[in-house]
């Protein structure tokens, strides 16, 4: 699934993505004011679709992913001043409908408009390789990397959630109401269950070991835009077009409502946790970039 978003190893940096440039930002000392500190006017020739911060787990090195209509860039994030562009990598044509990445960057699922899964994986030599799977108009068109990253979650309008292995091919498959109405979906950490939400602000917990729905619930009255669950998978944020996001408790058979954070000026577009400080900050991209704790400031 793509989610451009805020990453753990940076937790005082944001950035704001429009069209094809790229702008960085900063947060002031002592309080909640952003400063702008770099802009790449043309970071891409085509439109950005989402960006990632990740962390090399052998040399602990924090690079920033960006993924474009025309191709991923991998770009070195220790001085945000002067990021400079150390990799890209291409192998699609037509444009990015739904983007996800692990955490260490080593894996990248990109799928075009035309269903196509293109499979990015990195060797320890930062070789990339390309390969490409298309088992279908529309058979994939929302896509998750599971935490173990030995297979990816998808949605297609056959009306099923499905696991995918590294061959592209179908490993298991679980029927699923009104799926073309997915909005977005996402693992838990912990790999043990799936948020799925819809265009209508509902959100339904999945149980990834037998693509079982547990429960759901009214996140929102309309479209949920974004999902992430925390580093402990015990909670939920989700954004939406109601420009709040909410935080949710999940247990076994419910969830329950744990704070609503409101004043966004337009619909909130991602969500994602600050693993850095044990979740309790997360940071959300609407129509200006936020940050907020679980207190709420």
């Amino acid at each position: 699934m793509h989610r451009p978003g805020m990453n753990a190893s940076r937790s005082e940096l944001s950035w704001w993505l429009v069209s094809s440039s790229m702008t960085v930002l900063g947060e002031a000392e002592g309080d909640r004011v952003f400063l702008l500190v770099n802009k790449i006017p043309k970071a891409h020739d085509r439109a950005i679709v989402a960006v990632e911060y990740i962390r090399d787990p052998f040399t602990q090195e924090v690079s920033l992913l960006t993924c474009a209509h025309d191709s991923i860039k991998i770009w070195s994030a220790d001085d945000v001043t002067s990021m400079r562009k150390h990799q890209e990598i291409k192998g699609w044509r037509c444009g990015v409908q739904a983007f996800d990445v692990s955490s260490d960057g080593r894996m990248a699922a990109v799928v075009g408009v035309d269903s196509t899964l293109h499979q990015v994986l990195i060797a320890d030599d930062k070789t990339a390789t390309v390969q490409s799977f298309n088992n279908g108009c529309m058979q994939i068109w929302q896509i998750s990397i599971a935490p173990d990253r030995t297979h990816y979650l998808t949605a297609n309008f056959s009306g099923a959630l499905t696991l995918l292995d590294m061959n592209g091919q179908i490993t298991k498959s679980g029927s699923f109401n009104a799926v073309k109405q997915i909005s977005a979906v996402v693992y838990s950490p912990d790999g043990k269950s799936i948020a799925v939400a819809n265009n209508e602000g509902v959100v339904t917990i999945v149980s990834a070991a037998t693509l079982a729905s547990r429960f759901f619930f009214e996140a929102h009255a309309v479209k949920v835009r974004a999902v992430c669950f925390s580093p402990d998978s015990s909670t939920l944020l989700t954004g939406s077009d109601d420009r709040t996001v909410k935080l949710h408790q999940i247990n076994a058979l419910k969830s329950q409502l744990v704070k609503s954070f409101c004043g966004h000026r337009s619909s909130v577009t991602s969500v994602q946790f600050d693993h850095c400080i044990d979740g309790l900050r997360y940071g959300l991209c609407c129509e200006m970039i936020s940050l907020a704790d679980g207190g709420g400031t």
